[in-house]
């Protein structure tokens, strides 16, 4: 890859989170972009996300149900369980 073959790429993060991220790659003598590209190496390279994303256990009863989101987003993943 050429440097003139990159593209930017704008996302939304919640501001705390990208402090943190950013704090932690900073340790780690890299960037944002740097493990942005790391993330999307490995997508490639596994032809998915590099990690599983699975809905919790549901107890099997009827008084869970499952409501469809509106918008369309993804709403099943806890973020929280990888902060």
């Amino acid at each position: 890859m050429h440097y003139n073959d990159t593209v930017m790429i704008e996302a939304c993060v919640d501001a705390e989170l990208r402090e943190r991220a950013e704090g932690i790659l900073t340790q780690l003598g890299m960037t944002a972009s740097t493990a942005i590209t790391f993330f999307y190496h490995q997508i490639v390279l596994q032809k998915g996300l590099p990690f599983l994303l699975k809905l919790p256990p549901v107890p099997d009863t009827e008084e869970y149900s499952v409501t469809p989101h509106v918008s369309g987003t993804y709403t099943g993943c806890q973020i929280d369980q990888f902060c």
